[in-house]
């Protein structure tokens, strides 16, 4: 026999045939209480619901007199002109024209541009690389 109390999780072990056997249940009036509390919850989740075949008649009269109803489907009148103003929300935003590219050049006008781009051509290297050279520079 063993002094202490059973955990939950010894009860519900129990319960379901698996949790320990010492003989505990036979000396111990507490835990045989709370066993039987946890076997009377298990037979009443265990039963049958009891519904007659009027009351869910009535439950299914009920459901398709909703579904019927308009009033229960408030936006079901709305949607044919939810649905014509989206597309027209679409084609407005589709129809835009594309906002025109500016080609505003550097400050130097076309020969600053032309000699940025022959000293590019000329690196064998990206700019972006540059920065790395940084980490390597003997002091």
């Amino acid at each position: 026999m063993s002094n202490r109390h059973w955990t939950e999780d010894d009860l519900l072990n129990h319960l379901y045939g698996v949790g320990p056997d010492n003989g505990h249940m036979d000396f111990c009036a507490e835990c045989r209480a709370r066993l039987e509390r946890l076997q009377q919850r298990r037979r009443s989740m265990q039963a049958e619901p009891e519904f007659t075949v009027e009351e869910m008649a009535a439950q299914r009269r009920r459901i398709y007199g909703r579904l019927d109803d308009p009033l229960h489907r408030p936006l079901a009148g709305w949607l044919p002109a939810i649905a014509t103003a989206t597309v027209l929300l679409v084609a407005v935003v589709l129809s835009r024209p594309a906002p025109e590219a500016e080609t505003k050049l550097a400050a130097g006008g076309d020969s600053q541009f032309y000699m940025e781009i022959y000293q590019s051509m000329g690196r064998v290297e990206p700019r972006a690389a540059a920065p790395i050279h940084g980490l390597f520079d003997e002091q």
